[in-house]
């Protein structure tokens, strides 16, 4: 990783990868790379342009995702940007543990593809799920 120039000092660079279109009868295979891209399936066939699939992700993330997406049919956009050192992931509030208080949990991507997504606590290693949200 290189670091920022002099101008944008305290900052990181981070893309965000768009899909503005696709080809007519691409639209399963865009449907099926956005959810190995993104982690999220989409009905693609109710979804109207653009769609942000990656946001503030690393450059080189949102390249091969691009690439990929492309290579399904569709018409891809990246656009980068400079955001302050620790604003990246700005607005993703993490849950607090309900056995320790801390905010230092993480989704646990064991969980099957249709179970409700279950959260981990790094600092006492509670799983618990929040419910009624998809977080």
């Amino acid at each position: 990783m290189s670091d920022p120039p002099p101008d944008r000092e305290g900052q990181v660079l981070r893309a965000t990868v768009t899909v503005i279109g696709w080809e007519a009868g691409s639209e399963e295979d865009v449907a099926d790379t956005i959810e190995r891209v993104a982690g999220a399936r989409i009905a693609i066939q109710d979804a109207k342009p653009p769609v942000v699939v990656l946001d503030r992700s690393l450059p080189e993330d949102a390249k091969n995702a691009a690439t990929r997406l492309r290579a399904a049919g569709a018409t891809v956009s990246i656009e980068e940007l400079w955001v302050m050192r620790g604003e990246s992931h700005e607005g993703q509030t993490r849950p607090t543990c309900p056995v320790c208080g801390s905010s230092h949990t993480q989704p646990f991507g064991h969980a099957g593809p249709a179970a409700r997504v279950n959260r981990k606590c790094t600092d006492c290693g509670q799983l618990f799920r929040i419910r009624g949200t998809s977080v």
